[in-house]
């Protein structure tokens, strides 16, 4: 029997984080994210109340001093403190998305050793990150290169639109970051670009080729390092245009040692379930900041009088809310699958996880557009919050995956072999 509804503790997670985000994000946000200087904009301050609350223990097993909870309890509340801002979930999808492949995919002796600190932290600070994300090898040039006076032909020739090909991802060697084995240890030397949580992590996971000359997808490995490790170091702080009340930062890592131990079993396989536990989150993320969004323009259409009546009662008006809850309320479902599917058959891939994170964000960023759409002129304004909400949708397709990538390589193979949708 499907039961949809959620059980009293549930309930009580949902009515604790909406509290929080009305209280305690929602009036700082907006001043926040104004601020011109990244360093100043992340809500640094706001995060000890946070995990006051249990917000970054929550998935970590009881017997390391977390909740034990699973990813639906989770999403209920990341899309509640997406409600009150984007930045400060995602702070939270980047933490869980480094933790999950240890929580999940680690041995006893990994999470005995690094599970209990979370709990532990003295000021209740504590955040992991996941550093994976490279510039890689494709083209010479960075972005930042190429705005800054670069080669824009990019070092391609008319000819080679006839003979060039796209290597499979069974023959791709893009990771730049290499670990390599010295004795008991391991020799971390690379460049991670857009870490969440980079310069305040108390732990990373670091994502690194362990043999260079192999393709990614087998060389690939997984290592724990701990803040403070020497060699490890911050870079760049990006200058975002959205989802500031998060920090976000390069890590370089220049002769990082790390014990041997310290790498997760399974090599990339553990990843998985990093992936599928921030798919997921993702997802409930769109969900909250498109809820903001959508309550905003129906509060608003009910009051704003135009054309010779209240503007709900315009069709166009009144058919654009509509879709919108059609699309939330379609969005929230797809989350709460893909968060079943993980809490009760994490050994099997989730069929779902990577639908729930592209619908969700593009459903993001199409309400929040619609939202402004509703204000009209005043919602172009920067002293209305749709503008922001615009902003901060607009990276959901973009991060943890592309949505291109996800459709491409993660849903339609899927598809291919599934004997239902």
């Amino acid at each position: 029997m499907i039961d949809f509804s959620l059980t009293e503790s549930q309930l009580e997670l949902r009515r604790v984080a909406r509290e929080f985000a009305r209280k305690e994000i929602r009036p700082i946000a907006p001043e926040l994210d104004r601020n011109p200087d990244p360093a100043q904009s992340f809500a640094r301050d706001l995060y000890p109340k946070a995990n006051a609350l249990g917000f970054n223990t929550a998935l970590v097993q009881e017997a390391y001093g977390g909740a034990g909870l699973g990813d639906l309890d989770v999403a209920i509340i990341l899309e509640e403190l997406a409600w009150g801002d984007v930045g400060v979930a995602l702070t939270y999808v980047g933490h869980w998305l480094a933790l999950a492949p240890l929580i999940r995919g680690g041995s006893d002796d990994q999470r005995r050793r690094w599970l209990p600190q979370i709990a532990a932290s003295p000021d209740r600070s504590f955040l992991a990150a996941i550093c994976a994300t490279e510039h890689g090898r494709a083209g010479d040039l960075t972005p930042r290169d190429y705005l800054g006076g670069g080669e824009r032909r990019g070092g391609i020739e008319p000819q080679d639109f006839f003979t060039n090909y796209t290597l499979p991802r069974a023959e791709q060697r893009e990771m730049t970051t290499k670990a390599i084995r010295d004795g008991d240890e391991y020799v971390i030397n690379g460049t991670k670009r857009f870490i969440t949580n980079g310069p305040v992590a108390g732990m990373y996971l670091c994502i690194a080729t362990v043999d260079p000359s192999l393709p990614d997808a087998l060389a690939t490995r997984a290592f724990l390092v701990p803040a403070g490790a020497p060699g490890l170091s911050v870079g760049t702080l990006e200058n975002k245009m959205g989802h500031r009340l998060s920090i976000t930062s390069e890590i370089i890592f220049e002769d990082v040692r790390v014990p041997a131990e310290d790498e997760l079993p399974g090599g990339a396989a553990a990843l998985r379930f990093g992936l599928e536990c921030s798919n997921t989150m993702v997802g409930a993320l769109s969900v909250g900041v498109a809820r903001a969004a959508y309550e905003e323009a129906m509060a608003y259409a009910k009051v704003r009088y135009k054309g010779g009546n209240r503007v709900i009662f315009h069709q166009a008006v009144g058919m654009m809310l509509a879709d919108m809850a059609i699309a939330i309320k379609t969005a929230r479902l797809l989350v709460y699958q893909s968060a079943w599917h993980n809490d009760n058959h994490a050994d099997v891939p989730n069929p779902v996880a990577a639908m729930a994170k592209v619908y969700c964000s593009d459903v993001a960023v199409k309400v929040t557009h619609q939202a402004l759409q509703v204000f009209g002129g005043y919602g172009y304004m920067r002293d209305l919050p749709l503008e922001k909400w615009s902003r901060d949708a607009r990276v959901t397709p973009i991060y943890d995956f592309t949505n291109e990538m996800l459709r491409a390589n993660f849903i339609l193979p899927m598809l291919a072999f599934a004997p239902e949708v």
